[in-house]
Protein backbone atom coordinates (compact mmCIF):
# COMPACT_ATOMS: atom_id res chain seq x y z
CA UNK A 1 0.00 0.00 0.00
CA UNK A 2 1.40 3.20 -0.76
CA UNK A 3 1.78 5.47 2.08
CA UNK A 4 2.01 9.46 1.61
CA UNK A 5 3.63 11.94 3.67
CA UNK A 6 1.55 13.79 6.40
CA UNK A 7 1.67 17.43 6.02
CA UNK A 8 3.15 19.32 8.68
CA UNK A 9 1.00 21.44 10.40
CA UNK A 10 2.43 25.15 10.54
CA UNK A 11 2.02 27.09 13.64
CA UNK A 12 2.95 30.68 14.32
CA UNK A 13 5.96 31.15 17.39
CA UNK A 14 5.19 32.15 20.67
CA UNK A 15 8.42 33.93 20.93
CA UNK A 16 9.53 36.82 19.22
CA UNK A 17 12.60 36.66 17.04
CA UNK A 18 14.55 39.49 15.27
CA UNK A 19 16.51 38.91 11.81
CA UNK A 20 18.85 42.20 12.04
CA UNK A 21 16.19 44.06 13.32
CA UNK A 22 13.81 43.33 10.35
CA UNK A 23 11.73 40.20 10.09
CA UNK A 24 9.88 39.28 13.29
CA UNK A 25 7.70 36.21 14.51
CA UNK A 26 5.18 38.01 16.89
CA UNK A 27 4.40 36.77 20.24
CA UNK A 28 0.52 36.40 20.59
CA UNK A 29 0.69 36.06 24.15
CA UNK A 30 -1.63 38.33 26.94
CA UNK A 31 -1.75 38.20 30.28
CA UNK A 32 -4.84 36.52 31.88
CA UNK A 33 -7.38 39.53 32.58
CA UNK A 34 -6.29 42.36 30.67
CA UNK A 35 -8.84 41.60 27.93
CA UNK A 36 -12.35 41.27 28.17
CA UNK A 37 -15.34 40.21 26.12
CA UNK A 38 -14.59 40.80 22.02
CA UNK A 39 -11.02 41.54 22.62
CA UNK A 40 -8.30 40.82 20.40
CA UNK A 41 -4.31 42.29 20.61
CA UNK A 42 -3.30 43.67 17.41
CA UNK A 43 0.19 44.34 15.73
CA UNK A 44 0.91 46.75 12.44
CA UNK A 45 0.04 44.03 9.35
CA UNK A 46 -2.42 42.00 11.42
CA UNK A 47 -6.29 41.79 9.57
CA UNK A 48 -7.62 39.75 12.34
CA UNK A 49 -11.28 38.98 12.76
CA UNK A 50 -11.13 36.52 15.20
CA UNK A 51 -14.27 36.87 17.77
CA UNK A 52 -13.67 35.69 20.94
CA UNK A 53 -15.82 35.06 23.87
CA UNK A 54 -15.73 36.77 27.63
CA UNK A 55 -12.36 35.64 29.70
CA UNK A 56 -11.04 33.44 26.23
CA UNK A 57 -7.52 34.02 26.20
CA UNK A 58 -5.37 34.66 23.28
CA UNK A 59 -4.44 32.28 21.19
CA UNK A 60 -1.54 31.46 18.28
CA UNK A 61 -4.31 30.16 16.30
CA UNK A 62 -5.85 34.13 16.14
CA UNK A 63 -2.46 35.71 14.54
CA UNK A 64 -2.79 33.18 11.34
CA UNK A 65 -3.83 36.66 9.16
CA UNK A 66 -0.51 38.28 10.15
CA UNK A 67 1.38 39.04 7.03
CA UNK A 68 5.06 40.34 7.39
CA UNK A 69 6.15 42.62 5.07
CA UNK A 70 7.61 40.18 2.90
CA UNK A 71 10.12 43.15 0.73
CA UNK A 72 11.88 43.93 4.45
CA UNK A 73 12.04 40.66 4.93
CA UNK A 74 13.52 39.33 1.81
CA UNK A 75 15.86 42.25 1.35
CA UNK A 76 17.34 41.27 5.21
CA UNK A 77 17.87 38.08 4.53
CA UNK A 78 19.41 38.17 1.48
CA UNK A 79 22.20 41.05 3.44
CA UNK A 80 22.53 38.25 6.20
CA UNK A 81 23.13 35.67 3.70
CA UNK A 82 25.57 37.51 1.51
CA UNK A 83 27.68 38.11 4.78
CA UNK A 84 27.41 34.51 6.12
CA UNK A 85 28.64 33.46 3.18
CA UNK A 86 31.28 35.98 2.40
CA UNK A 87 32.92 35.19 5.84
CA UNK A 88 32.79 31.54 4.54
CA UNK A 89 34.42 31.91 1.68
CA UNK A 90 37.54 34.93 3.05
CA UNK A 91 37.72 32.73 5.86
CA UNK A 92 39.17 29.88 3.90
CA UNK A 93 41.24 32.05 1.77
CA UNK A 94 44.85 32.87 3.13
CA UNK A 95 45.65 33.76 6.71
CA UNK A 96 46.30 37.55 5.40
CA UNK A 97 42.70 37.71 3.80
CA UNK A 98 41.37 36.91 7.50
CA UNK A 99 41.77 41.09 8.87
CA UNK A 100 39.05 41.73 6.31
CA UNK A 101 36.04 39.71 7.75
CA UNK A 102 35.93 42.21 10.58
CA UNK A 103 35.84 45.46 8.11
CA UNK A 104 33.57 43.47 6.21
CA UNK A 105 30.77 42.97 8.69
CA UNK A 106 30.84 45.60 9.70
CA UNK A 107 30.03 47.17 6.48
CA UNK A 108 27.13 44.89 5.57
CA UNK A 109 25.46 45.42 9.19
CA UNK A 110 25.71 49.07 8.28
CA UNK A 111 23.75 48.64 5.18
CA UNK A 112 21.53 46.21 6.88
CA UNK A 113 20.69 49.37 9.18
CA UNK A 114 20.36 51.54 6.02
CA UNK A 115 17.60 49.73 4.98
CA UNK A 116 15.79 49.67 8.08
CA UNK A 117 15.63 53.42 7.81
CA UNK A 118 13.94 53.41 4.93
CA UNK A 119 11.23 51.61 5.72
CA UNK A 120 9.63 53.89 7.86
CA UNK A 121 6.14 54.08 7.36
CA UNK A 122 4.17 56.57 6.78
CA UNK A 123 0.45 57.93 6.86
CA UNK A 124 -1.13 60.07 3.38
CA UNK A 125 -2.84 63.03 4.67
CA UNK A 126 -7.01 62.49 4.89
CA UNK A 127 -9.37 64.48 5.41
CA UNK A 128 -12.79 63.35 7.75
CA UNK A 129 -15.47 65.27 9.89
CA UNK A 130 -16.28 65.61 13.22
CA UNK A 131 -19.74 65.34 14.59
CA UNK A 132 -20.55 69.08 14.25
CA UNK A 133 -19.80 68.48 11.00
CA UNK A 134 -15.96 70.57 10.68
CA UNK A 135 -13.77 69.23 8.50
CA UNK A 136 -10.19 68.07 10.03
CA UNK A 137 -7.50 67.39 7.67
CA UNK A 138 -4.37 65.72 8.74
CA UNK A 139 -2.17 68.85 6.76
CA UNK A 140 -4.01 70.91 9.68
CA UNK A 141 -1.62 69.65 12.16
CA UNK A 142 1.25 69.48 10.14
CA UNK A 143 2.86 72.29 12.68
CA UNK A 144 2.56 70.34 15.68
CA UNK A 145 5.66 68.07 17.19
CA UNK A 146 3.89 65.01 17.16
CA UNK A 147 0.39 64.16 15.89
CA UNK A 148 -1.82 61.26 17.64
CA UNK A 149 -4.19 59.31 16.30
CA UNK A 150 -6.53 57.51 18.22
CA UNK A 151 -9.08 54.76 16.87
CA UNK A 152 -11.48 54.48 20.16
CA UNK A 153 -14.98 53.69 20.19
CA UNK A 154 -17.81 54.56 21.69
CA UNK A 155 -19.67 50.86 23.04
CA UNK A 156 -16.28 49.24 23.31
CA UNK A 157 -15.61 48.05 27.16
CA UNK A 158 -12.23 48.32 26.49
CA UNK A 159 -12.24 51.84 24.81
CA UNK A 160 -14.49 53.18 27.57
CA UNK A 161 -11.56 52.15 30.07
CA UNK A 162 -9.44 54.35 28.89
CA UNK A 163 -11.69 57.41 28.53
CA UNK A 164 -10.14 58.98 31.35
CA UNK A 165 -6.52 58.47 30.43
CA UNK A 166 -7.18 59.95 26.89
CA UNK A 167 -8.56 62.92 28.26
CA UNK A 168 -5.64 63.09 30.63
CA UNK A 169 -3.38 62.38 28.33
CA UNK A 170 -4.34 65.71 26.06
CA UNK A 171 -4.72 67.84 29.04
CA UNK A 172 -0.78 66.87 30.31
CA UNK A 173 0.57 67.19 25.88
CA UNK A 174 -2.08 69.68 24.20
CA UNK A 175 0.06 72.61 25.85
CA UNK A 176 3.86 71.02 24.60
CA UNK A 177 2.39 70.88 20.72
CA UNK A 178 0.91 67.49 20.28
CA UNK A 179 -2.05 67.17 18.61
CA UNK A 180 -4.65 64.46 19.44
CA UNK A 181 -7.07 63.28 17.09
CA UNK A 182 -9.82 60.30 18.24
CA UNK A 183 -11.41 58.35 15.02
CA UNK A 184 -14.62 56.10 15.17
CA UNK A 185 -14.40 53.70 12.47
CA UNK A 186 -17.51 51.38 13.93
CA UNK A 187 -19.94 51.39 11.64
CA UNK A 188 -22.72 50.76 13.72
CA UNK A 189 -22.15 54.01 15.78
CA UNK A 190 -23.39 57.04 15.09
CA UNK A 191 -22.27 60.80 15.15
CA UNK A 192 -24.99 61.68 17.55
CA UNK A 193 -23.41 58.50 19.63
CA UNK A 194 -20.56 60.12 18.96
CA UNK A 195 -20.74 63.75 19.91
CA UNK A 196 -22.59 62.44 23.86
CA UNK A 197 -19.85 59.76 24.34
CA UNK A 198 -17.63 62.74 23.61
CA UNK A 199 -19.27 65.64 26.05
CA UNK A 200 -19.78 62.92 28.66
CA UNK A 201 -15.90 62.06 29.00
CA UNK A 202 -14.79 65.47 28.47
CA UNK A 203 -12.57 65.08 25.46
CA UNK A 204 -11.03 68.32 24.16
CA UNK A 205 -9.52 66.53 21.45
CA UNK A 206 -11.33 66.00 17.83
CA UNK A 207 -13.06 62.65 17.10
CA UNK A 208 -13.84 61.69 13.79
CA UNK A 209 -16.19 59.45 11.75
CA UNK A 210 -14.51 56.89 9.33
CA UNK A 211 -17.27 56.44 6.88
CA UNK A 212 -16.68 52.65 5.85
CA UNK A 213 -13.35 52.36 7.78
CA UNK A 214 -11.79 53.95 5.16
CA UNK A 215 -8.83 55.50 7.48
CA UNK A 216 -8.73 52.27 9.94
CA UNK A 217 -7.99 49.89 6.47
CA UNK A 218 -5.38 52.36 5.09
CA UNK A 219 -3.67 52.19 8.29
CA UNK A 220 -5.00 48.56 9.23
CA UNK A 221 -6.10 49.56 12.38
CA UNK A 222 -7.81 46.36 13.99
CA UNK A 223 -9.21 47.07 17.38
CA UNK A 224 -10.16 50.06 19.68
CA UNK A 225 -8.50 51.60 21.43
CA UNK A 226 -5.40 51.60 19.21
CA UNK A 227 -3.15 54.50 18.89
CA UNK A 228 -0.40 55.98 15.90
CA UNK A 229 1.67 58.32 16.90
CA UNK A 230 2.89 60.60 13.78
CA UNK A 231 5.67 63.36 13.36
CA UNK A 232 5.57 66.42 11.06
CA UNK A 233 6.11 63.91 8.03
CA UNK A 234 3.35 62.13 8.63
CA UNK A 235 5.97 59.30 9.53
CA UNK A 236 4.86 56.48 12.28
CA UNK A 237 6.98 56.99 15.24
CA UNK A 238 4.93 54.61 17.49
CA UNK A 239 1.87 52.35 17.06
CA UNK A 240 0.54 50.15 19.69
CA UNK A 241 -1.09 50.61 22.45
CA UNK A 242 -1.76 52.87 25.29
CA UNK A 243 -0.38 50.93 28.01
CA UNK A 244 -0.08 47.69 29.04
CA UNK A 245 -3.21 46.84 30.99
CA UNK A 246 -7.12 48.00 30.56
CA UNK A 247 -7.19 47.85 34.41
CA UNK A 248 -5.10 50.80 36.04
CA UNK A 249 -4.11 49.63 38.99
CA UNK A 250 -1.89 46.62 36.95
CA UNK A 251 -0.47 49.16 35.00
CA UNK A 252 3.45 48.24 34.46
CA UNK A 253 4.47 50.40 31.10
CA UNK A 254 3.02 53.87 29.98
CA UNK A 255 3.70 52.87 26.46
CA UNK A 256 2.33 56.25 24.94
CA UNK A 257 3.55 58.74 27.12
CA UNK A 258 7.08 57.30 26.94
CA UNK A 259 6.81 57.74 23.47
CA UNK A 260 5.86 61.18 23.69
CA UNK A 261 8.05 62.21 25.97
CA UNK A 262 10.82 60.71 23.89
CA UNK A 263 9.69 62.44 20.97
CA UNK A 264 9.41 65.87 23.06
CA UNK A 265 12.99 65.57 24.32
CA UNK A 266 13.93 65.10 20.79
CA UNK A 267 15.26 61.35 21.60
CA UNK A 268 14.34 58.27 19.43
CA UNK A 269 11.09 56.67 20.36
CA UNK A 270 12.82 53.35 21.78
CA UNK A 271 10.07 50.55 21.45
CA UNK A 272 8.33 51.77 18.25
CA UNK A 273 5.67 48.60 18.21
CA UNK A 274 3.47 47.03 20.87
CA UNK A 275 0.58 45.09 21.23
CA UNK A 276 -2.47 46.58 21.05
CA UNK A 277 -5.55 44.93 22.49
CA UNK A 278 -9.41 46.20 22.87
CA UNK A 279 -12.65 45.14 20.43
CA UNK A 280 -12.66 44.51 16.84
CA UNK A 281 -13.38 47.64 14.75
CA UNK A 282 -16.83 46.90 13.37
CA UNK A 283 -16.09 47.09 9.87
CA UNK A 284 -18.31 47.72 6.49
CA UNK A 285 -18.99 44.07 4.95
Amino acid sequence: MTSFPRKRESRTPLNTVRVLGQCEVLDPCLRRGDIEGDVIPTYAGIQNTAKRGPGREASDGDFRNHKPDITVCMRTMAIATVLVKSIHTIWKEEPMMRRFVAVLSVGLLFISAMFADDTKRKVENFTLEDYTGARHSLTDYKSSKAIVLMFIATQCPVSNAYNERMAKLYEDYKSKGVAFIGINSNKQESVEEIKKHSKENNFGFPVLKDWKNVIADKLEASVTPEIYVLNSNFEVLYHGRIDDSQREARITSKDLREALDAILAGKAVEVTETKAFGCTIKRVK
